[in-house]
């Protein structure tokens, strides 16, 4: 990532410098302790977060939405890790 970003929030960002526009519940430069490629349920495969991540439990909480990022309606509630 390099330039001007303005962030709505909870990113996870490996490195970011020559980049701006960063907000305090942004994570970056931390190692986001994740799993690798798999197929963890969904159409595509995703990288699960370990149980000591720190990623586990920073997003919003979209349980009560009528829509996701796409404006469709969410077909199922977040997992969370207990």
């Amino acid at each position: 990532m390099w330039g001007e970003f303005a962030s709505g929030g909870f990113n996870l960002v490996e490195d970011i410098a020559d980049s701006t526009g960063w907000i305090s519940n942004d994570l970056h430069n931390i190692d986001p302790q994740l799993g690798g490629l798999a197929n963890n349920g969904g159409p595509t495969e995703t990288h699960l977060p370990q149980s000591n991540s720190p990623v586990v439990d920073k997003g919003l909480d979209m349980s009560n939405s009528t829509e996701d990022q796409r404006n469709v309606a969410p077909t199922s509630r977040p997992c969370r890790r207990s």
